[in-house]
């Protein structure tokens, strides 16, 4: 069931569920929280991998070379 659970779930929802099964100690949820994330980002770009996760790129032009 908890594959149909997640299945239909945005990304962010997940990444919150994912937080929730650590605070309370769903291990089995959690692993399928993080196999399905790891999935959805597998062969993607950097830029779109912060764009699944809203992380702000902070590195310079400089940095990033």
């Amino acid at each position: 069931w908890e594959i149909e659970f997640i299945k239909d779930l945005k990304c962010e929802d997940i990444i919150e569920l994912s937080y929730s099964c650590s605070v309370l100690g769903l291990e089995d949820l959690l692993n399928l929280c993080c196999a399905f994330l790891a999935t959805n980002i597998k062969g993607k770009s950097v830029q779109e991998i912060r764009d699944i996760f809203g992380i702000e790129n902070d590195f310079s032009a400089e940095e990033e070379r």
